[in-house]
């Protein structure tokens, strides 16, 4: 898992995380045209809508946090050739 770590791995036994996610992604991007190639950027936003946090009465912090949902701020660059 990405940010989160299992109880039990080296580094991990704060908390724990769902395995899945849902969510909405929202992007724009434009298409610039050059004489041999294509180079379009593009720059997204993702939500997730439910709580990934597992809660466990033996973790430290586990109970500390209220819920914990997944966010991702991604800007890419396409080519074209």
């Amino acid at each position: 898992m990405t940010g989160l770590q299992r109880a039990g791995t080296p580094g991990g036994g704060s908390r724990q995380g769902k395995k899945g996610d849902y969510g909405y992604e929202v992007g724009a991007g434009f298409e610039f045209y050059f004489q041999s190639f294509i180079f379009a950027p593009e720059f997204k936003i993702s939500n997730g809508l439910g709580d990934v946090h597992v809660r466990d009465q033996n973790l430290r912090y586990s109970n500390n946090m209220g819920e914990l949902k997944s966010r991702m701020i991604v800007f890419s660059i396409h080519l074209e050739g």
